[in-house]
């Protein structure tokens, strides 16, 4: 009985243990699954200290609304736009100098030489004339000898013509240019003449004259040897080159026009003459323009201008002064489409509208076509298109359907 006893009380001692050791992992759980709402809630104290501490963002105010677009209005004026051309300068007398005999050079007072400036009637070269030059003398006293004879005949068939031959007997000089013969009374004394065989002799000896001259070349006119490379004693061939002789003092300029420009030009304008290298103006006139048009669509217009610091080769701009433009415009060269026309503003939207380009100055173009108070749009705006519609000031383009395009008009459509 105690036995049973004992045994009545200790079980329930054991089922306490049980109990025990139950209840304690009960609670080892319960902290488990308390502590992580407890970090999370720690973790968002911590951050709202660390951001209070930071400077707080400060937002960009807002423009309110879109930028409104630049425009121009067009005040027509009459503008005054000199013509600006651009060319080299060349002599106006520029000569290649080729011997027409053949003889040994001689040597004269100036050798010739590159650089060696001439006056007009200067002697540049001297060729060996001697053997030449005795032929022509025999042939001129054979012409002497006819004409002695003539005059026995004459005193007794035409007595009239008597004196005059006489005359020019006594101032014939076989070291001198011959003068003309004295012309016969009438056509029965030139076929007696002419059967003396005077007037073949007479033109034969001066055609020798006139190639004797050749033996001797001279200046043109005042200027520079620019190309030469010939010395004494050289044998020089009939037909060989000897020098380049160029003029001084005064030049003419080839200039290359557009059509709109060659409009504007005529011969006789002045201008003045720019150069790079020279110090000072230069003053030009227009002597010719081409009517026909080159390959490369232009317009040659030729200057001329007489000052001693200009040389040959240099090249000009020509600032030539022209009548002023009537009824233009100025605007920039970015405005201009690929199709000569330009962005207009009707009615709030664009348009094209076509102009007419008559000349550039610096980044500008001058024009005509346009009326007075067309709006235009002043600035280069990216995906311009005929019938956009432009934000007015402080309009956000997302509303309203800003910068959208409106049905074209029919004005709209046939400016396309």
């Amino acid at each position: 009985m105690k036995a049973a006893g004992i045994n009545k009380h200790v079980l329930p001692a054991q089922n306490n243990i049980k109990l025990f050791i139950h209840t304690g992992g009960m609670m080892k759980k319960y902290r488990n699954f308390l502590a992580a709402p407890v970090i999370l809630i720690v973790g968002v104290l911590i951050s709202q200290v660390l951001s209070s501490q930071k400077q707080p963002m400060r937002r960009r105010p807002s423009a309110g609304g879109a930028k409104a677009v630049q425009t121009l209005v067009v005040r027509n004026q009459d503008i005054t736009v000199p013509v600006r051309l651009t060319g080299p300068l060349s002599a106006y007398n520029k000569a290649d100098i080729y011997a027409e005999v053949t003889g040994v050079l001689l040597e004269t007072p100036k050798r010739l030489k590159t650089g060696h400036a001439y006056k007009k009637g200067e002697l540049l070269v001297y060729v060996d004339d001697r053997v030449y030059k005795n032929n022509v003398l025999a042939q001129k006293s054979g012409l002497l000898n006819q004409m002695t004879q003539l005059i026995p005949d004459l005193s007794i068939d035409y007595p009239g013509s008597l004196d005059a031959w006489k005359t020019y007997l006594n101032g014939f000089d076989l070291d001198t240019s011959m003068g003309p013969l004295p012309e016969p009374a009438s056509e029965t004394e030139r076929y007696y003449i002419a059967s003396r065989n005077i007037y073949t002799q007479y033109y034969s000896a001066k055609s020798m004259e006139v190639m004797l001259d050749k033996y001797t070349i001279r200046a043109p006119f005042n200027g520079v040897v620019t190309d030469a490379d010939i010395n004494p004693g050289t044998l020089i061939r009939s037909g060989s080159k000897v020098a380049t002789f160029t003029g001084s003092g005064h030049f003419e300029m080839e200039a290359f026009a557009t059509p709109s420009q060659a409009a504007r030009l005529s011969v006789g304008q002045k201008a003045t003459l720019i150069s790079e290298d020279i110090g000072g103006t230069f003053k030009a006139k227009i002597t010719r323009i081409n009517t026909v048009l080159d390959a490369s669509q232009t317009v040659r217009v030729y200057l001329e201008s007489s000052d001693n610091r200009l040389r040959d080769g240099e090249y000009l701009t020509a600032a030539i002064h022209v009548d002023p433009i009537r009824n233009a415009f100025r605007i920039p060269k970015t405005l201009l489409e690929k199709d000569h026309r330009v962005y207009v503003v009707e009615n709030g939207a664009l348009a094209l509208a076509e102009v007419n380009v008559l000349t550039e100055v610096d980044d500008d173009i001058i024009v005509t076509g346009l009326k007075d108070g067309t709006v235009l749009l002043a600035e280069k705006m990216t995906g311009a298109k005929v019938g956009m519609i432009l934000p007015r000031p402080g309009e956000d383009p997302s509303k309203k359907g800003a910068g959208q395009d409106r049905p074209q008009s029919k004005k709209q459509g046939a400016g396309q």
